[in-house]
């Protein structure tokens, strides 16, 4: 941890301490580090905010008292930036994950007092929880889930164009073929780094991956993979997704070419045996080092030329991916093969990452209009479909319409308000700014 007034407090409080040493031994891995780092800091802050609400705490231990809940709230939101003419947060995040990092850092509390015998601390400590768990959902939790859902709700989610997103593939190929013919002739460490650099945002990019999943790609996972006899053209391996799945990687069978490369070249720059990366960097130290994918995808997307680069990010990639499948109308078990490989349930998938389509929500509308006794005639229940209101198409990632009824639809739109016609005849749903996260369609 960098040093400044929250690591000298972390440094000095036992508590805080001995949380970061029981989170040690449960988080083993390297790139967990940091999360600990984090909850540490915030811990920090959140005692310096308590001491200046309640001069008699001096330490976190000092805070699990019942008469002391109402002053824990106060610094709660000090912490989160509460905003009281408005009763809203600034950070609603912080808040509500301050509020379980307490009860977490209060289970080891509790163990530590349990050891020493220390009735006393203990019936404070069930005291001040049983207040905690009771009223904390109503001072702070319902406010921040509020905040958050309106933050959602008046998201604007602006997905990129799918011609962006080709020519970012094409530099990035480009760039690999290059550097793959030179670090052939000369495997200096400027070489192996521009390779794995390019090489590892374009498997990025042609997978949809989360950075930190692909940027953590293990030797071992590497050397198991799986080789698929009807997919001559790729080779697919397991990488450790979140919640400790296992999430299919395709690497093509020239980006499998540079990666065996790569690891060739590791003995004569430094590299560690022990580091189990793939694209692992040589250190000074006792750690690991690989290449930030993160960053990369952000360099490269200013570099390749695209009208919007900073719309070719890791999260809008795989909402694009997903809203596309939406486009195409996946059935269920197509949804699920795609939701795998992003890593995530299908509820996640449909509600969080597909994007709601305009242009589908009007199927709706039909269908309302003959409800309400508009259209003459028999109703079609067929005209409803989704599958029947919608023409993919792959180049654009949009559709027509139905012109099914588009006269009446169109008499509807307010002349005087360019905004509904924007979206009934946009040309694309790459230039259309979407709501987040409701979706009007059934599947």
């Amino acid at each position: 941890m960098r040093n400044d007034t929250v690591t000298n407090v972390v440094c000095y409080d036992s508590l805080i301490i001995l949380s970061g040493n029981s989170w040690s031994k449960k988080y083993k891995l390297q790139k967990d580090h940091a999360m600990i780092r984090s909850r540490l800091r915030l811990l920090g802050r959140f005692l310096i905010a308590m001491r200046s609400v309640s001069p008699h705490v001096k330490q976190l231990s000092d805070v699990f008292k019942p008469q002391l809940y109402e002053q824990v709230v106060i610094a709660i939101n000090e912490v989160a930036k509460f905003k009281y003419e408005d009763s809203s947060y600034c950070a609603p995040g912080t808040a509500l994950g301050l509020g379980g990092l307490l009860k977490k850092v209060s289970e080891i509390y509790k163990i530590k007092l349990i050891a020493e015998d220390n009735t006393n601390e203990i019936t404070n400590l069930n005291n001040f929880l049983t207040i905690f768990n009771h009223e904390i959902s109503n001072d702070v939790n319902r406010t921040v889930r509020e905040n958050i859902c309106e933050t959602k709700r008046r998201k604007s989610v602006i997905l990129p164009k799918t011609e962006d997103i080709k020519k970012l593939s094409d530099y990035l190929h480009s760039n690999v073929m290059k550097y793959k013919k030179i670090c052939k002739e000369s495997c200096t460490l400027f070489n192996y780094k521009q390779l794995a650099s390019y090489l590892l945002t374009d498997i990025q990019v042609f997978n949809r991956k989360r950075a930190g999943e692909l940027e953590r790609l293990l030797i071992g996972d590497y050397n198991a993979q799986l080789s698929q006899p009807d997919s001559p053209g790729y080779v697919c391996v397991e990488i450790r997704g979140k919640l400790m799945r296992s999430v299919p990687l395709l690497v093509s069978e020239f980006n499998n070419n540079c990666i065996k490369l790569l690891l060739q070249c590791r003995s004569q720059l430094g590299i560690r045996e022990e580091n189990p990366y793939v694209f692992a960097l040589p250190s000074a130290d006792d750690r690991f080092k690989y290449i930030r994918a993160c960053n990369l995808l952000c360099q490269y997307s200013a570099e390749c030329g695209v009208s919007e680069p900073n719309l070719l990010r890791g999260t809008l990639l795989r909402k694009h991916a997903a809203t596309y499948a939406s486009q195409l109308n996946f059935n269920d078990s197509q949804v699920q093969n795609l939701a795998d490989h992003l890593g995530h349930e299908t509820k996640i998938f449909r509600e969080i990452y597909s994007q709601p389509i305009i242009k589908k929500q009007l199927s709706v509308a039909k269908f309302l209009e003959d409800a309400g006794g508009w259209n003459e005639g028999d109703i079609n229940y067929s005209d409803f479909s989704v599958e029947e209101t919608m023409e993919p198409d792959n180049n654009n990632l949009t559709s027509e319409p139905s012109t099914t009824s588009n006269k009446r639809r169109a008499s509807v739109i307010d002349e005087d308000c360019p905004e509904s016609k924007r979206f009934l005849f946009s040309e694309g749903l790459e230039n259309t700014t979407l709501r987040t996260p409701v979706n009007f369609v059934s599947k």
